[in-house]
């Protein structure tokens, strides 16, 4: 869902998330408890990102931003006459990207547009909407992970994006491809002359991260319809497993995930989404945090949103840049916070 979703809507998409979600989630709305499962704790040093040189954790940037358009012409659009969207043999993505630049960093990042990329190469993350959303609505909510280091493209989707998105909430089973696309194109920056960005990406520490229908997206990528072994870690808020075509989830690859959930989540339940999938995916390096009392949007909102932002930065910095410094440091920050919980197993490392 969208930050700004009414609850009527809310309550549209619920019922089409319902339908489409893995059998046997919960549909409860009362607040859940936190999973209870036991944590895993293993030695040794967190998953490698690759072998791209990337910029050390810890510097706090300015935030650039710019907007491009890519066009991928080998997928349709299915469109829909209700909503004045036609049809079309091809797929256009606005995609927001906000990035490390240089200047003085603010207390509370702002994106500059345009402005000059800061010296070293950073990991790359793509950050999928909620229903009715776009990628420029995270923007204040993202710009503390492009603050962080990291180069975020948050695309906008032609069917889950908009006023009316959430009748077309089953075009979210287009947009892993969708995002591997964009994530195609965000890496041709880093060789195309001229580009701004050239030179500043580390292409082998890649992340894709969503919220609600783009935690849904995301988790596609540990479904075995869309896989795409450059991601090297996923971020689902407020998402559930669902059900995509021609994929199981009978052996998802063992990419590390972090799920961040609200425990009074009415549009997708805490008991049917974050914590089934903990228990779920026995495999997976995993960790999940709980938001006491939290509803849909509060994890990216001024409520919740600055303890998801560190953790997700904590997270990414364990994964993509091997570095976990802030990673175990996250029990004392959390510890000041008011109804958190941090769930880790599957062997990811323990903060």
């Amino acid at each position: 869902m969208s930050p700004a979703a009414s609850p009527r809507r809310a309550l549209g998409a619920l019922a089409l998330l319902a339908a489409i979600a893995v059998a046997g989630c919960s549909s409860s709305s009362k607040a859940a408890t936190p999973t209870s499962a036991p944590a895993t704790t293993v030695a040794g040093s967190p998953t490698s990102a690759g072998t791209t040189p990337v910029t050390s954790a810890g510097t706090t940037y300015a935030v650039g931003s710019r907007t491009v358009t890519w066009v991928d012409t080998s997928r349709p659009t299915k469109g829909d006459a209700n909503r004045h969207i036609a049809a079309a043999s091809s797929r256009t993505l606005p995609v927001l990207i906000l990035y490390p630049a240089a200047g003085t960093a603010g207390a509370k990042p702002a994106a500059t547009p345009d402005a000059p990329v800061a010296a070293g190469k950073f990991p790359i993350v793509i950050f999928s909407h909620g229903v009715t959303a776009t990628g420029p609505a995270y923007a204040p909510f993202l710009a503390a992970w492009a603050a962080a280091g990291y180069v975020v493209a948050a695309p906008t989707y032609p069917m889950s994006s908009g006023v009316g998105a959430w009748a077309d909430l089953t075009d979210y089973t287009n947009q892993p491809a969708d995002v591997s696309f964009v994530l195609d194109n965000v890496i041709k920056l880093d060789t195309t002359s001229g580009d701004a960005l050239a030179g500043h990406l580390a292409t082998t520490a890649v992340a894709v991260a969503g919220h609600s229908l783009g935690a849904m997206t995301s988790l596609g990528f540990l479904n075995t319809c869309c896989g795409d072994p450059r991601v090297k870690a996923i971020v689902a808020i407020s998402g559930i497993l669902a059900t995509f075509p021609n994929g199981g989830w009978t052996d998802p690859p063992s990419t590390p995930l972090l799920m961040i959930h609200g425990t009074a989540d009415k549009t997708v339940p805490y008991k049917g989404g974050s914590a089934t999938t903990f228990a779920k995916l026995t495999t997976v390096p995993r960790a999940l945090l709980s938001l006491i009392g939290a509803s849909h949007v509060d994890p990216v909102l001024a409520k919740d949103g600055p303890i998801t932002d560190r953790t997700a930065i904590a997270f990414l910095d364990l994964e993509l840049r091997n570095d976990p410094t802030a990673w175990h440091q996250l029990p004392a920050y959390l510890a000041t916070q008011t109804g958190v919980h941090l769930a880790v197993a599957g062997g990811l490392p323990k903060p």
